[in-house]
């Protein structure tokens, strides 16, 4: 597994790393038929340290304070269908931590950024993390993830209380697919 990204400071604790084959298989076999259901089928109860690397464990140790490499398994997944102009505001989750997985991106960033009318300034696509930075009187910070199609394939992990979202892209009327869920500790 290679780790794309180790992001850690006091604020924000977040993981990337692009998932072997075998578990982007192990994924398909998941996701429901024709009928597009959003719950995915058979994840609940999956243990997904035996995917892992060992520096990914030891970082999810850092991230929950409290894992030893078997203590992971998937308590929720959904699938995510997003199309042209639609996006997901900041939201967190109830648990401890939170994962998802770009597993179909029709879109790349460097085409978000051009169309743009402002491509310098332009966000769109990007997935995003919003935090306080205490240090700064609670100035609210915003690290950008720029997700498109290379990114299939990548997993985030995170604390289940990061507010995050991603942003609309708008050159693609193929869907972006993504999985989350959140993980419970056993």
């Amino acid at each position: 597994m290679q780790i794309h990204d180790l992001y850690d400071n006091r604020n924000t604790r977040y993981v990337l790393a692009k998932l072997p084959a075998s578990f982007m298989s192990e994924i398909s076999k998941w996701i429901p038929g024709e009928s597009m259901e959003k719950e995915l089928v058979g994840v609940e109860g999956y243990n997904v340290c035996n995917e892992l690397s060992e520096s990914f464990k030891n970082y999810l140790y850092t991230l929950a304070n409290c894992l030893t490499s078997e203590d992971l398994e998937i308590d929720s997944a959904w699938m995510n269908f997003m199309y042209k102009h639609e996006f997901q505001p900041p939201h967190y989750h109830a648990k401890k931590l939170s994962f998802v997985i770009w597993y179909e991106t029709p879109y790349d960033i460097s085409d978000e950024i051009n169309t743009a009318k402002v491509a310098m300034h332009s966000k769109d696509g990007q997935f995003y993390f919003v935090y306080a930075e205490p240090s700064k009187d609670g100035e609210v910070k915003i690290k950008y993830l720029p997700a498109d199609s290379s990114w299939n394939g990548t997993i985030a992990m995170f604390p289940a209380n990061l507010m995050h979202g991603v942003h609309p892209f708008k050159t693609s009327n193929k869907p972006r697919i993504s999985i989350a869920g959140n993980l419970k500790i056993i």
